[in-house]
């Protein structure tokens, strides 16, 4: 299921702090990642990607400035057959669930948003979302995302 993208009105676009924004974005489906990442980069954010669990992890360690705010699918792929360090080891089957509860561990001030096309009852075995975790449920538009995303970080729209 891709995701309904509209292109950005003027009315879509939100006022935006004089910094970008840093998001981490992880999404197994790279037409689905390449369209949120050009979407979100359209709207002033900066955008880091990851495809699973791991990758988002390393993108945590290597990245020196700030991330703001870590928008994930609930369904990640497990990443079989990589040599993982060590210290990466358990990352390997985490699902968006789990990774969120890593990245805020490594990352104090970040903000979650969970993403998923699956239904509720799919994701609520997933593991325990912590409660008042915002959810976007695919598809959706341009100006949702941009207007949830201003609402989770608590900027004025």
């Amino acid at each position: 299921m891709i995701p309904l993208l509209t292109q950005g009105s003027a009315s879509a676009r939100l006022q935006q702090p004089s910094e970008p924004l840093t998001i981490l974005l992880v999404e197994d489906d790279p037409m689905q990642r390449a369209l949120f990442s050009t979407c979100l980069t359209e709207q002033g954010f900066a955008v880091l990607e990851a495809s699973h669990g791991t990758d988002a992890l390393r993108v945590c360690r290597k990245h020196s400035g700030p991330i703001h705010l870590l928008l994930t699918d609930v369904m990640l792929p497990k990443s079989r057959g990589l040599a993982l360090p060590a210290k990466d080891m358990g990352a390997a089957d985490l699902n968006g669930i789990e990774l969120a509860h890593q990245v805020e561990a490594l990352i104090k001030q970040v903000r979650v948003i969970l993403m998923s096309g699956h239904p509720k009852e799919t994701i609520k075995r997933q593991g325990a979302v912590r409660p008042g975790t915002p959810f976007l449920h695919k598809p959706f538009d341009t100006e949702y995302l941009v207007q949830r995303i201003h609402e989770v970080l608590g900027h004025r729209t």
